[in-house]
């Protein structure tokens, strides 16, 4: 069976109960956090969707333009063509020193309003067959190749946004202004590290497709360091939802998570929603997926009048 057309799948949600109108939605993410006196780690369940929802293939339906159809304000992800691969993902010091500043330029040359860009974090991914572990791995350390995450998320919210702004931008940086004088947003650069993607491809949803008021759920994220916030988007049978077949390494996906900007009319998109999900009939002699993903601030200065 090929593994390169469309896929109907039943994607992994949170599941709502009445309890959560009541206890505001939480995860114990850490290993390493202590037992905190029986506290579940987390107070909501992630279970498959009602029905498959179908994700498209864009390489399928539209070949080479695949790059075209697509835009961060519309959609809330965007597929660009990179050439960039002389770098050891695996050693820290070259991440930082040769492919943060390949990445800063990339979002400026895609990414209106790149006044001022800043990355707070940066992961890698790698997917493991064997049912060894359900464990993410320690997300404390960077180069650690964690699991793919198999559930449809956001990985921040726009309080935390802020925060992090408040944390690593420079001082005297515009982005430290109050908010509603610039615009703040959170982008996702995620592309493949050494091989095309067989097995486990990110999906990622039409942003404009889903219902900002209802469908998203913020969640306590808690860590050893801090108290963060996602958020875990309810399942949505309208919801629209593509993927790339066999991302190549010199394919990235730029995904927008947080957009302080929320004209309905001007931003269709304010956000996408994405999960990594098993391919049906992908050949299992295939090399497993790898991959990097960079987050980034991106503030834009207000217009003068």
């Amino acid at each position: 069976m090929s593994s390169a057309g469309d896929h109907d799948v039943c994607l992994n949600f949170m599941k709502w109960h009445e309890g959560l109108a009541l206890e505001r939605p939480y995860q114990l993410v850490s290993e390493d956090l202590p037992d905190l006196y029986g506290i579940p780690r987390q107070n909501f369940e992630i279970a498959p969707s009602a029905e498959p929802l179908k994700i498209r293939n864009i390489r399928r339906i539209y070949r080479d333009d695949f790059t075209a159809p697509f835009d961060l304000d519309r959609n809330g992800f965007k597929y660009v063509r990179w050439e960039f691969d002389d770098v050891d993902f695996l050693v820290e010091e070259d991440v930082e020193s040769r492919y943060k500043p390949a990445v800063e330029k990339l979002l400026r040359e895609n990414v209106a309003g790149c006044d001022e860009v800043c990355f707070f974090q940066w992961r890698l991914r790698e997917n493991r067959r064997a049912p060894t572990t359900d464990k993410l791995g320690n997300i404390h350390i960077p180069t650690e190749l964690l699991v793919p995450a198999h559930f449809v998320h956001l990985d921040q919210t726009l309080k935390t946004a802020i925060e992090y702004a408040e944390e690593y931008m420079p001082p005297e940086s515009s982005s430290r202004w109050p908010l509603g004088q610039g615009r703040l947003r959170i982008f996702n650069v995620w592309k493949p590290l050494d091989n095309p993607v067989y097995d486990c491809p990110l999906a990622v949803c039409d942003g404009s497709s889903i219902n900002r008021a209802s469908d998203l759920i913020v969640c306590d994220n808690v860590t050893k360091a801090r108290v963060g916030e996602l958020i875990l988007p309810l399942y949505n049978p309208r919801a629209e939802w593509w993927y790339l077949s066999e991302q190549t390494p010199n394919e990235v996906v730029i995904m927008k998570i947080v957009d302080s900007a929320q004209d309905e009319d001007e931003i269709r998109a304010s956000c996408c929603p994405h999960t990594a999900f098993d391919v049906p009939g992908f050949d299992p002699n295939s090399p497993p997926r790898r991959s990097i993903e960079m987050r980034a601030l991106v503030f834009t200065r207000p217009k003068r009048a």
